[in-house]
C-alpha cells in the first residue's frame, strides 16, 4: 500500500498493521462527514498525528453515517408527500375558482336584476338628455346643462317611490364622467325638479376637474358639507357608493373609503336618483339594498 498524498491531513491509526484513515469527522461536527472524508494510508505514522482511533471507532463512525443518509431519505420522503397533499389541495381550490368565476364580459341573469337601470318603467326623466342602451342596460346623459336628473318616482318629481326609503341601506353606481364639472347620485331625496339645486336631497357627486367627492346637501341651493380628495380621470369607469345608518354616512370610491360616518340630519326620508352638473355622464349599473 502506498502512501496517500491528498489534502486530508488529519490521520489516525487505523489498526495494528500500521494503516492509517483520516478521522472523518475533522474539526466541523457530525455534519461533516462523507465517504469521502475517509481517507487510508500506511507506512510509518508521522509523529505530528495527534488523533487515534481504533477499528471499532471507525466502524461506529461508518455505521453513523449510514444512520444519518437513511435519517435524511426518510425527511425527504415525508417532504415529498407532504408537497404531494399541497399540490392536490392546490388543484382543488384552482378547480373552484374557475368553475364559480364568471365571464366579466357576460351578463347574467343575476346582474341584469341588480342593475336598477334595466328596469325603465321603474324611473322616469326630469331633465337631461338622457339614453337607454339596452344592451347593457347603460343610461347616457349628453346635455351640458345643470342639474339633469333621473329620479325614482313620479314623473312630475313630486312623489318619491317609497321602495327606496329605508333607514338603512347601500347605494351603489358604476359611473364614468366625460367632460365637465360634476355628476353622481342622490338619496333620501323628497321631490326632484327642472330646478338646479332645489331639493330637498343629499347629493354625492365626483368632480374629475379638482379630484374630489363631495357630499352636500340641496334645499332651494347647494351646500357642499363634507370633501375628500380623490385623484379622477374624465372616460374611466368608478364605483361610487354610499352606506346609510340612520344619519350616519359612510362614501366609497371603489373599495376605498374616502369619507367615513360622517352624521347628517337634515332629511330622513326619501327616494334615489342620477344627477349631473355641467357634465355628460354615462351610468352603467345602480343597484340599492336595505338592510334589514
Amino acid at each position: 500500500m502506498q502512501q496517500y498524498n491528498g489534502t486530508k491531513q488529519d490521520h489516525t491509526t487505523y489498526d495494528s498493521l500500521a494503516c492509517y484513515a483520516s478521522n472523518p469527522w475533522g474539526t466541523a461536527g457530525a455534519a461533516d462527514v462523507t465517504l469521502s472524508n475517509i481517507k487510508i494510508w500506511s507506512g510509518a505514522k508521522p509523529t505530528d498525528w495527534d488523533n487515534t482511533v481504533d477499528i471499532a471507532t471507525l466502524q461506529e463512525t461508518v455505521a453513523n453515517l449510514v444512520t444519518a443518509t437513511a435519517t435524511m431519505a426518510d425527511s425527504i420522503d415525508k417532504i415529498n408527500d407532504e408537497l404531494e397533499l399541497l399540490t392536490e389541495a392546490l388543484d382543488r381550490i384552482s378547480n373552484a375558482i374557475t368553475t364559480t368565476t364568471a365571464d366579466p364580459t357576460t351578463t347574467t341573469m343575476d346582474d341584469t336584476a341588480a342593475n336598477l337601470l334595466c328596469d325603465t318603467d321603474s324611473y322616469s326623466t326630469i331633465k337631461g338628455q338622457w339614453f337607454y342602451d339596452d344592451s347593457d342596460c347603460s343610461l347616457e346623459n349628453t346635455d351640458s346643462a345643470s342639474g339633469n336628473i333621473v329620479w325614482f318616482g313620479s314623473a312630475d318629481g313630486l312623489t318619491p317611490d317609497d321602495s327606496f326609503d329605508a333607514d338603512s341601506f347601500t347605494m351603489t353606481a358604476t359611473m364614468e364622467i366625460h367632460s365637465g364639472k360634476d355628476a353622481g347620485i342622490m338619496l333620501r331625496t323628497g321631490e326632484s325638479s327642472t330646478t338646479n339645486d332645489e331639493g330637498p336631497t343629499y347629493y354625492v357627486g365626483l368632480y374629475p376637474s379638482s379630484d374630489k367627492v363631495v357630499f352636500g346637501t340641496m334645499d332651494d341651493g347647494w351646500s357642499a358639507k363634507h370633501t375628500a380628495s380623490v385623484a379622477l380621470e374624465y372616460d374611466q369607469i368608478y364605483t361610487l357608493s354610499v352606506e346609510a345608518s340612520g344619519n350616519l354616512y359612510s362614501v366609497y370610491v371603489g373599495d376605498v373609503l374616502v369619507l367615513a360616518d360622517i352624521t347628517r340630519t337634515e332629511f330622513g326620508s326619501g327616494s334615489i336618483g342620477l344627477r349631473t352638473y355641467n357634465a355628460p355622464a354615462t351610468y352603467h349599473s345602480l343597484s340599492y339594498s336595505a338592510d334589514e
